[in-house]
């Protein structure tokens, strides 16, 4: 996306718990930073906080958040050392997990996952795409 224009940001973790905290307050400054809205920002962040908990939960290895930011839309990546594919579950009412990647399909305009290597590991990429729609238009639509 970085390619029509835009700005592309990334920044490397290691796979503990605390790292969600700083991979959200690092999205949150940068998204911020480029004028996402409110509205816009929360999805964005839900998307960040669901791919990053799944890489540090399921991958276990080190994981790198990028994100390209133009002036129609966000897309936010999550790399991580782990091939398999990321599954959608039909969690149980009651279940405290396992609804992460429902969230990420209800809140993007599109999301998906490509095995490639990356810097000589073989791994994963899941990513979504958020329309940088104006709040305004939002609350109207």
């Amino acid at each position: 996306m970085s390619g029509r224009g835009g700005t592309r940001w990334e920044r490397a973790y290691a796979p503990r718990d605390e790292q969600a905290a700083a991979a959200r307050r690092d999205a949150t400054r940068e998204l911020s930073a480029h004028g996402l809205g409110p509205d816009a920002l929360e999805d964005a962040l839900i998307v960040v906080g669901e791919l990053v908990t799944n890489a540090i939960r399921h991958a276990a290895t080190e994981f790198t958040l990028a994100l390209d930011i133009d002036a129609e839309r966000v897309r936010i990546e999550v790399s991580d050392g782990d091939t398999r594919p990321p599954v959608v579950v039909a969690a149980d009412v009651d279940a405290t997990s396992g609804r992460g990647l429902v969230l990420v399909a209800a809140v993007a305009s599109s999301w998906g996952f490509e095995t490639a290597d990356r810097d000589g590991i073989t791994g994963k990429t899941v990513w979504a795409e958020l329309l940088r729609a104006d709040d305004a238009d939002r609350a109207v639509g």
